[in-house]
């Protein structure tokens, strides 16, 4: 397999098309045309001790749902970790696997899984925005080059997002008289959010008043309650209000 800087370098220079080892099939999850089924899709499932239910019953049914953010190919732009060099090209698409936590890029028709110490970040971009992915291993230092969404940044204030999910394996059981359980493995939304004040430790959050209070210092809570109370946040909100929310904390006087 060519190294990932090799191939992401070489689209700075070349704007044709080229091929890209380690080529995926590019139809959406769960659809391959070729030989390739949604078991062997799944195979890193079962690595990570994660069984399936194809033994479980006659009554299985397949697959719900797909590992990946949007399961589309987006335009974007991607950061390496070697000189920092960027690649941002028209023919270059990216998708972002919240199961696996990896970076899917989509040149022509072929696809490559990139190698997360090779890429320092990564954008989605869209006409008036963009949603960076970078690394925080103060999150978790026994996973340094993992990913989260920039939700929120200031000199006072990081809140992130780790953008994850999770397969649910099928657990139909039919007891004659009733049956209870999906007949169907599907992929859910397992989010969770880490919220960083000035140099101390992130702390895990929900997008809540409540929750974000008890991750500040106490001091900070009544004016937190009477930003909250002025802006109209809601006890809970969108990433949109957390960041009015920390917007308004930074801005307003402090007390």
């Amino acid at each position: 397999m060519k190294h990932l800087k090799k191939f992401l370098l070489s689209l700075l220079i070349f704007s044709g098309s080229m091929g890209i080892i380690h080529s995926q099939d590019t139809k959406p999850y769960g659809s391959l045309a070729n030989q390739t089924s949604v078991r062997e899709e799944l195979s890193i499932a079962n690595k990570n001790g994660i069984q399936n239910a194809y033994a479980f019953t006659q009554r299985y049914k397949g697959v719900l749902g797909d590992p990946f953010m949007e399961n589309k190919w987006l335009e974007g732009k991607i950061c390496l970790t070697q000189d920092s060099a960027i690649v941002e090209k028209q023919q270059v698409k990216i998708k972002f696997s919240s199961y696996t936590n990896e970076l899917w890029i989509l040149n022509g028709q072929d696809s490559m899984i990139a190698f997360s110490k090779d890429i320092r970040w990564f954008a989605f971009t869209k006409s008036l925005s963009e949603d960076v992915f970078e690394k925080h291993p103060e999150i978790n230092p026994s996973d340094p080059d993992r990913f989260y969404k920039n939700v929120y940044t200031d000199n006072e204030f990081r809140l992130v997002q780790d953008v994850r999910k999770k397969l649910k394996k099928a657990d139909y059981v039919d007891r004659g008289m009733y049956t209870s359980g999906s007949q169907y493995d599907r992929f859910e939304d397992d989010n969770e959010y880490h919220l960083c004040y000035q140099n101390r430790p992130p702390t895990k959050v929900k997008l809540s008043v409540s929750s974000f209070k008890k991750a500040l210092p106490k001091n900070m809570s009544k004016k937190l309650d009477a930003q909250a109370k002025k802006h109209m946040i809601p006890s809970k909100f969108s990433e949109r209000d957390a960041r009015r929310l920390l917007e308004s904390l930074k801005t307003d006087d402090k007390n």
